[in-house]
């Protein structure tokens, strides 16, 4: 599945020496997420206007409050100082994925089972499509989502494989 595009001013790091792998990280601070009952949603480097940032996004089935955000930064903090997850100066960034949030892995997906999504979907060489509705279930296999057609829910069961992107959209 694609990545969400990054603002302007903002772009993802290449991999480079000298710095922890997400998965790496992911690793080290799972007990800590664990211990302050926040999600791992994802991790990346990112590059802006000279800084190196490490952004960690964090969820909850409520959402994330800015004070929880602050909270989980001082606890990672501790727990990332013990470990030489960078050759270089960083700054830690702690956040929620956002209301309208890329389903990337397939927790996030699980997670998501009843929330309004969109997803772009088609084989390959082919002109994706887009549907919009309730997801209704996620496997690796299959995922069903109810959509409106001429004033009637009907499921659509779309092959997972062919999944191009997916985000849970606000349901106004």
């Amino acid at each position: 599945m694609s990545q969400p595009q990054s603002p302007s001013h903002t772009r993802p790091t290449p991999q480079p020496h000298g710095v922890a792998s997400p998965e790496t990280i992911g690793e080290i601070i799972a007990p800590a997420l664990a211990q302050t009952g926040v999600a791992l949603h994802g991790i990346r480097w990112l590059h802006e206007h000279r800084r190196t940032i490490l952004q960690i996004m964090v969820d909850t089935e409520a959402g994330v409050s800015l004070d929880e955000c602050e909270k989980v930064s001082n606890v990672l903090t501790d727990v990332l100082d013990v470990y030489e997850i960078s050759q270089k100066p960083y700054d830690l960034q702690v956040s929620s994925p956002g209301a309208e949030r890329p389903l990337r892995t397939p927790d996030a997906w699980l997670q998501a089972v009843g929330r309004k999504v969109r997803i772009v979907y088609g084989e390959e060489g082919t002109a994706p499509s887009t549907a919009e509705g309730h997801l209704l279930a996620y496997s690796s296999e299959l995922t069903t989502i109810e959509i409106r057609k001429k004033q009637q829910r009907k499921p659509l069961v779309i092959p997972t494989s062919s999944i191009r992107s997916g985000k849970i959209v606000v349901d106004i």
